[in-house]
């Protein structure tokens, strides 16, 4: 299963993912894949259900559109009416607008949409309510859907969470930079503190996210400072390939440099330590 969620604000768009692909009620090792796809420059799909299918279906949709976003709508509702009763439902983001092909109907131009795991959506909910509304949204909704992946109690929606916006500009995969420290306790006063992390004193780790240079590319991934390892969901719909790129390094840098060749392209990260 999975939790989409995607939110209308003015002239732009914020959307969340969680993802899971499998493994999350059973004994097996998780798997992981990315389910928000750049399909142009202004064009983003988000799918909930089977991957292998999803990405059949967008691929086919794509070769029938010649990238025009209103037969690519037309396309890929039409192949989804001819698989029937199969649990897949997408969301289609265009510049600033939102479509939604769920349970085989399609919305256009809707405010908001969500797709997959009801009770995952009502938890994301309740979250976003309670976020400093004083957030821009797409922070408010990637805490959200982080307050989803981490809960116990929904054990179908997990993993990173993948956020990505779009505006008349063009779309773009969110960056962000993250340490969690669950032992150390920021003090009130204003003055600088030296602060050990990282260690078995504060038991933290960082990491920062990796995301392709400009629109219209699609990949994201994760680099972990204090383990010197990273990972990349390399998707290119063109040639159907889809994998998971990991590796070591001394650093982000590093380790975006070792992932050019094999992508194409120099993904660009948030920040490092040190």
């Amino acid at each position: 299963m999975t939790l989409v969620v995607a939110r209308k604000q003015g002239n732009e768009v914020c959307i969340v993912a969680d993802c899971l692909i499998s493994g999350g009620l059973s004994s097996r090792a998780p798997e992981y894949g990315l389910k928000i796809l750049a399909i142009t420059p202004h064009v983003m799909v988000a799918y909930s259900g089977s991957p292998e299918l999803a990405h059949r279906l967008v691929k086919e949709a794509m070769g029938e559109s010649a990238y025009q976003t209103d037969r690519f709508l037309e396309a890929l509702h039409t192949f989804r009416q001819r698989i029937g009763d199969a649990e897949l439902d997408f969301i289609i983001i265009d510049k600033n607008e939102i479509a939604r092909l769920k349970d085989g109907l399609l919305d256009v131009n809707v405010s908001g949409a969500w797709i997959g795991n009801a009770s995952a959506f009502g938890l994301f909910q309740s979250a976003l309510h309670q976020a400093d509304a004083r957030l821009p949204i797409a922070a408010r909704m990637r805490g959200a859907m982080e307050i989803v992946c981490s809960s116990q109690e929904i054990e179908t929606v997990g993993g990173p969470v993948i956020a990505a916006e779009s505006t008349t500009i063009g779309t773009r995969y969110i960056g962000f930079m993250q340490l969690v420290s669950p032992y150390y306790v920021p003090h009130t006063d204003l003055n600088w503190q030296t602060v050990d992390f990282g260690t078995a004193a504060t038991g933290g780790f960082g990491f920062t996210t990796i995301v392709p240079p400009k629109p219209g590319l699609c990949g994201w991934g994760i680099f972990y400072f204090q383990g010197g390892a990273g990972f990349y969901f390399c998707v290119d719909l063109s040639t159907m390939r889809f994998e998971i790129l990991k590796g070591y390094a001394a650093n982000v840098k590093d380790f975006c440099s070792l992932l050019e060749p094999e992508i194409g392209y120099l993904p660009v990260f948030v920040g490092q330590l040190g």
